[in-house]
């Protein structure tokens, strides 16, 4: 891995800025960095104004009220602050910490968030290029650019049973069928979208991923469990879930994602294109007006038993338009780092099944049974 991989995309970047703001934190003081960070994108978010406010104590106390404009901040604010911030330590918790915020904050169906508006301007890149190098050095991150761990997958499934306790893993239809599905019901929505768009109306799917009723795993992350409880894009608050392991075939084909050039190839030779349903989503969340393509996961199957995302690769090529051909692109969204897609059939073991507990933000512990 090398430290410009990632200043390359967007969930790169923002994990540096995160993992920066970390060592602030410890660091003590006012940490000018945090403040700079939160008025700069404060003014470059899209909802500046609207849905983000900014509201202080108001005089005596006890009630809240708009705040004054304060002098208008400039990137090079942020740079100066950052240029001043010591380097930290980039150890496994912290690392993790970073990751869990900057996946949380990929959006898919708007536009970027202040503070990934703030990283893409070229004046802040070489400071953002002080925490890759120690990223890209850190044991933490040396397995990022790894390819699928085979004798170290576990799926992971969210929810309560009816009794309050985690459910268990559900049952999964064949995944041909799955599949097959899926591609019909792509087909009928994307006519359908393009019905609705000349119709004025403009709502429909964000996503790139394979169809959810197919099996996703992870590896395990040591005692935060698999990657896959906290890394999770566009999460809905889970508390609870069961993993179990996932045996894998030897025989079994991985197609593996490691950035850009990976995916754009994925898409070039199983195109399905989804212009009408992606439009108006993927302009706001990318700024690009193209035509868009994801993989026809139908076919891909055919020729590969799953996908995977490197966490490298998803530092690189999530949340950003990647070109295609001329007017033509594609987005992964709705992917996690280091995530597998299973396109056949794979069964997890019963006997390995575990239930865990969420602590606080990203952070999951065995349940207590």
């Amino acid at each position: 891995m090398r430290a410009d991989d990632l200043l390359e995309g967007p969930r790169g970047r923002r994990t540096c800025l995160e993992l920066a703001l970390a060592w602030g934190d410890v660091a003590g003081g006012t940490d000018e960095l945090a403040c700079a960070v939160f008025a700069m994108a404060q003014q470059l978010d899209v909802g500046a104004g609207s849905s983000r406010v900014v509201f202080t104590i108001a005089a005596g106390g006890g009630s809240f009220e708009r705040a004054n404009p304060e002098p208008t901040p400039t990137p090079g604010d942020v740079v100066s602050a950052w240029a001043a911030l010591p380097i930290g330590s980039v150890d496994a918790a912290v690392l993790h910490a970073a990751v869990v915020t900057s996946v949380d904050r990929a959006r898919y169906w708007q536009e970027p968030d202040g503070e990934d508006v703030l990283l893409a301007v070229p004046l802040v890149r070489p400071q953002i290029a002080r925490v890759a190098a120690e990223i890209a050095s850190a044991p933490a991150a040396r397995w990022w650019d790894a390819p699928a761990a085979r004798d170290e997958q576990w799926r992971v499934d969210f929810g309560y049973g009816a009794d309050g306790a985690a459910a268990a893993p559900e049952r999964r239809r064949p995944a041909r069928a799955v599949l097959t599905r899926w591609q019909e019901r792509t087909l009928a929505r994307e006519a359908k979208a393009g019905r609705d768009a000349a119709a004025g109306e403009w709502s429909g799917p964000w996503w790139s991923i394979p169809p959810t009723g197919l099996t996703r795993t992870t590896r395990s992350i040591g005692a935060r469990g698999p990657a896959g409880l906290a890394w999770v894009e566009d999460r809905l608050g889970w508390r609870r879930a069961t993993v179990s392991r996932v045996p894998v075939r030897e025989e079994l084909r991985v197609y593996e994602v490691d950035g850009v050039e990976a995916w754009s190839e994925l898409c070039r030779r199983y195109p399905l294109e989804v212009t009408a349903s992606r439009r108006r989503t993927w302009a706001l969340a990318t700024g690009s007006a193209s035509r868009w393509v994801i993989p026809d996961w139908a076919r891909v199957s055919r020729d590969y038993d799953a996908v995977h995302l490197t966490v490298l690769g998803y530092m690189r090529a999530a949340t950003r338009a990647i070109p295609l051909a001329e007017g033509i692109a594609t987005v992964i969204a709705g992917w996690s780092p280091d995530e597998t897609w299973w396109l056949t059939d794979v069964v997890a073991d019963p006997s390995s099944l575990e239930r865990w507990a969420a602590v606080g933000d990203g952070e999951w512990v065995p349940a207590q049974v």
